[in-house]
């Protein structure tokens, strides 16, 4: 399939739907998170690790949501939309330090070894969840 005909196939609508969705775990948990581990206590390593499996939970139920609409390309929509959940993610969190006068380093492998995390999230979510769909099709002769 060429790349131009995946471009057609893709189920905007679903997306953005599930961007949404995925932004709504993601920005809580990540505020959260950030407020714990600043707290500077001995529980910091254990709340950073929490925060993560809680925002790949939302990057993974983004590829839920798009998996739940009628598209073509199961682990094509569930990997966008773990990705664009990460990067208007990442794009808020940063305007929000900007705009308050934090500085920070930008660690391009980190955000690089976690936009593949977010992609992986999302994919493995639409493949089990349009699996799951199909299965449940085929029991109700649907």
């Amino acid at each position: 399939m060429a790349l131009t005909d995946t471009f057609h196939s893709l189920n905007f609508a679903a997306l953005a739907r599930a961007v949404a969705y995925g932004l709504a775990i993601v920005l809580p948990v990540t505020a959260l998170s950030v407020w714990f581990i600043n707290q500077g206590d001995d529980t910091s390593p254990a709340w950073a690790l929490v925060g993560l499996v809680a925002v790949l939970a939302g990057f993974a139920f983004a590829g839920v949501q798009v998996a739940k609409a009628p598209i073509d390309l199961p682990y094509t929509h569930g990997a966008l939309a773990g990705l664009i959940t990460f990067a208007l993610a990442q794009a808020i969190v940063l305007a929000i330090s900007a705009a308050v006068g934090r500085e920070g380093e930008i660690h391009f492998a980190a955000i690089t070894a976690n936009a593949f995390l977010a992609a992986s999230a999302g994919m493995l979510a639409a493949i089990i969840t349009s699996r799951f769909n199909r299965n449940a099709k085929r029991k109700t002769g649907i």
